[in-house]
């Protein structure tokens, strides 16, 4: 019962509503008082309702001013949030540990919803950010190569957090392709436990910072163009902040001295230096990046700011185009017949169309061979009724009750349509 969390004053009865009160008393007059720790967010209507068939007489607002003053009910530790746990600084050498994380921002020219792939340095706070068109494994492996190579390199440890594209299907151990990304370019995968943002603070101090300096501002044509301007606002902005002179202190280098014999307070860009990063490989890791496209009335795909063609007969159509990284190769394929098309990936954002041979005579062949189009019929045009269909409704009344009408009618079908067709 809710209601063994009150407890009576030593020589309190039941049923005397004037002794009632919500003070503690000895334990052994009282019933162990554990709700609150099994749930501490029990409403206090159902321990009302249970005290008053007990004899409680007084109101519940009384019950309620009674249940804050003594502070029996215990703050959830689970649901104060991070401002209400102990932190700590952490100490991050040069070239350590790099924190990745997904932000999400609102609905933009870009669509919907655009995800942003932010890597962040644990020691200088040097920043590289790559715009994803979905969380999925493919799209976070070919983004950290980017960003990778954006900073210079790699650290010793990629930091994340418990995302769906990090673990196995039960979400308790790594995906197996995580771990051989991580083997291949020669780094250690560490997660977070869960609900505890504070261990990659860095990159989530940088999410509330990109959403506020960037986004907000940010002109966003197309991804081209917004992954460009998100490119230069890392190293003409971001890069320009001021850290702590701690840090250098921290690695037993001295900062200079300003006018009043102060530390000059570095910059991202200044302490970036001191990173010591690991060369990746040349080619990114051998994956997959899949995305969904309409096909346009030229029977054309868009795709990182190029067209590539497909067969004719897709106009209007979802495709799916899949984009080996490994190869520089993209296919593009339907959930019914497959791999339709097969093209070289060019230059992103270079606004070209790839389009095979065969696909152009394809389509030329069925724009020429039809000749100049006809005039679309008018909407409220005056049609009179031909020789052939009177002849045809005088047939029908003729023959009004007798079962061979509907192989009568099956056989005009058929010939109307073959009058239509030549």
């Amino acid at each position: 019962m809710y209601a063994s969390t009150l407890v009576l004053k030593a020589g309190a009865q039941c049923g005397s509503p004037a002794r009632w009160d919500l003070c503690g008393g000895p334990l052994e007059r009282v019933v162990p008082t554990a709700i609150f720790s099994e749930d501490p967010h029990v409403v206090g209507t159902a321990l009302y309702d249970e005290i008053v068939e007990l004899g409680y007489g007084q109101s519940y607002s009384s019950f309620t001013r009674n249940l804050r003053q003594r502070e029996l009910r215990p703050k959830c530790l689970s649901c104060l949030g991070v401002k209400s746990r102990y932190t700590i600084e952490i100490n991050h050498p040069p070239g350590e540990e790099i924190q990745f994380d997904f932000t999400e921002f609102p609905s933009s020219p870009l669509g919907p919803k655009t995800s942003v792939l932010v890597g962040t340095l644990a020691f200088s706070s040097k920043a590289r950010c790559q715009i994803v068109e979905s969380q999925s494994r493919g799209h976070l492996i070919h983004a950290i190569h980017a960003i990778c190579l954006k900073l210079g390199g790699t650290a010793r440890i990629w930091r994340f957090d418990n995302m769906a594209a990090i673990r196995d299907v039960y979400g308790k151990q790594i995906n197996e392709v995580i771990l051989q990304a991580a083997k291949y370019y020669g780094v250690e995968v560490v997660t977070c436990g869960a609900y505890s943002p504070q261990r990659k603070g860095v990159v989530e101090k940088f999410n509330h910072y990109l959403a506020q300096r960037w986004w907000r501002t940010a002109q966003l044509d197309n991804h081209i163009n917004a992954q460009e301007s998100l490119d230069r606002f890392c190293i003409k902005v971001a890069d320009k902040r001021r850290r702590p002179a701690e840090r250098l202190l921290s690695i037993g280098i001295t900062p200079e001295l300003d006018s009043r014999d102060r530390y000059i307070t570095p910059t991202v860009a200044e302490l970036g230096l001191y990173e010591k990063l690991k060369a990746i490989p040349a080619k990114p890791f051998p994956t997959t990046v899949e995305v969904k496209r309409i096909v346009s009335q030229s029977s054309l795909v868009a795709y990182l700011g190029n067209y590539y063609s497909v067969p004719l007969g897709h106009l209007g159509k979802q495709l799916t185009i899949i984009h080996h990284i490994s190869t520089d190769t993209i296919d593009i394929s339907t959930k019914d017949v497959g791999i339709i098309a097969t093209h070289t990936l060019m230059h992103p954002g270079s606004k070209l169309i790839k389009r095979s041979d065969e696909h152009r005579r394809e389509l030329e062949r069925s724009i020429f061979s039809k000749g100049v189009p006809r005039r679309p019929h008018h909407k409220k045009a005056n049609i009179a009724i031909s020789e052939r269909s009177k002849l045809e409704a005088e047939a029908l009344r003729s023959n009004a009750g007798d079962n061979s009408i509907v192989g009568y009618l099956i056989q005009c079908l058929i010939l109307s349509k073959q009058s239509t067709t030549t």
